[in-house]
């Protein structure tokens, strides 16, 4: 009897002992995310980034993990999967990796995906001349009136940041719609206040499609006006929970706001969003990467490991921006 009870304890102390081994390697991974991510796979580490040498390479091994995800992904998915996968690596430093694989696809001709191909090549390019080219097609596609492509090119000159405030645009930035939405955005990235409040102001368009695309233009500004926080905490506040700009509402207020008010507004867009479509999941993984913590990594780890593409390279981005 005593040797068998001494057995156990043995058992029972292993067991023991292996669990908490297992526990530290699952908190290391998680903690490992709260590290820079700033340098390059390809680049070497200095001896002095190397305090924790065990955390360094779990961190590599996680920062491989999504970047290798994205490389696939860009390689392997089709159209505008792929390109959210090449712009989550141009965003961390990949830029060659995805000039390399998108250089050919520079005379792409689908309608409205090639815009998103000169997206890419526009910001991936090391070649100034081809870069200019990408972004004179899509000024280009605005220009055509009668065009397939001139709501995605309006987007992507604001995504671009391009200066040129030509007269298209300006005529375009007179919509009450998604088209006068993104074209405001444009010009609100070579202007100042008074071209946000021109965006802002639709905010209170009778288009959901001017308040879904006024909304997601407001989350990628960097920071907006006090005022065009209030509307859009006012916006968001009475926007029906069906309708398609409510995300990204939620999102924008959470981006902008700061302190106490700030965790409430996380905590309702997370509410909203960790259930909801593959739209609503990606939102909630854009805005956590930009604006969250390490307490949301094990949220945005489990978007990651959905089945969903697209959700996946918006969580693998968020993981990898994260600090």
């Amino acid at each position: 009897m005593g040797g068998r009870m001494g057995g156990d304890e043995n058992l029972i102390e292993g067991q023991i002992l292996d669990g908490l081994r297992r526990h530290f390697v699952m908190t290391s991974l998680l903690l490992s995310v709260t590290l820079s991510v700033e340098i390059a796979l390809s680049e070497p580490v200095l001896d002095h980034q190397l305090r924790n040498k065990p955390m360094n390479e779990l961190l590599n091994a996680q920062r491989r993990e999504f970047l290798n995800y994205l490389t696939a992904t860009m390689r392997e998915q089709p159209e505008w999967i792929g390109i959210h996968a090449a712009e989550a690596l141009i965003q961390h430093g990949q830029k060659a990796v995805v000039h390399e694989f998108f250089k050919s696809k520079a005379n792409e001709q689908t309608p409205k995906y090639r815009i998103g191909v000169w997206r890419v090549l526009a910001s991936s390019s090391p070649d100034e001349d081809i870069r200019a080219n990408s972004v004179q097609k899509i000024r280009d596609a605005l220009k055509d009136s009668k065009g397939p492509d001139r709501l995605h090119a309006a987007e992507t000159l604001a995504k671009l940041a391009d200066t040129e405030r030509s007269a298209p645009l300006n005529e375009a930035a007179r919509g009450q719609d998604s088209m006068g939405a993104y074209a405001r955005w444009a010009l609100l990235r070579s202007g100042g206040d008074q071209d946000e409040r021109k965006l802002a102001e639709l905010l209170s368009a009778e288009d959901t499609g001017a308040r879904t695309s006024t909304a997601y233009s407001l989350r990628n500004q960097g920071k907006v006006l006090p005022e065009t926080l209030k509307l859009l905490e006012e916006v968001a506040s009475r926007e029906a929970s069906d309708s398609p700009a409510k995300i990204y509402l939620l999102s924008a207020v959470f981006t902008h706001s700061t302190g106490k008010e700030k965790t409430k507004a996380k905590m309702n867009l997370i509410d909203f969003a960790r259930d909801g479509s593959r739209g609503q999941k990606y939102e909630l993984c854009t805005a956590l990467g930009i604006s969250g913590g390490i307490r949301d990594a094990g949220l945005i780890r489990e978007l990651f490991d959905q089945d969903d593409p697209d959700v996946k390279v918006a969580a693998a981005d968020a993981l990898l921006r994260l600090k």
